[in-house]
């Protein structure tokens, strides 16, 4: 079954700090904690921000400038429920939301929301 979802990702460096723990696993632990479908943290090998600052693991760069992505995936309403506490924690950052298509691919039960 195919319904509306919202993607929202999240570019972040690998020293970025949210309440004195890495900021990645603070986004992975609130989406957890507000019941959230999918939550997944990517390691980037090259990349750059809003400083333009080009940070890559083939330079001498530091290992926490490394990029990250984040991104968190479920229905609209519980994504759009999420922003204000991910607007809380991430300061400086680059977010992109998305209107999504989801679909399961697995003969498990998803706990999505019926779209209303």
């Amino acid at each position: 079954m195919r319904q509306r979802g919202k993607l929202v990702t999240v570019f972040i460096k690998e020293g970025d700090r949210y309440h004195h723990k890495s900021l990645a696993d603070a986004i992975v632990e609130m989406a957890h904690q507000q019941g959230l479908a999918s939550a997944t943290v990517v390691h980037g090998i090259e990349g750059f921000g809003r400083t333009r600052h080009l940070r890559s693991d083939r330079l001498l760069s530091l290992y926490d400038s490394l990029p990250l992505v984040a991104q968190v995936v479920d229905v609209p309403q519980k994504v759009d429920a999420f922003l204000p506490l991910l607007q809380e924690m991430v300061q400086g950052a680059l977010v992109v939301t998305e209107d999504v298509e989801i679909e399961v691919w697995s003969g498990e039960t998803s706990h999505l929301v019926d779209d209303v």
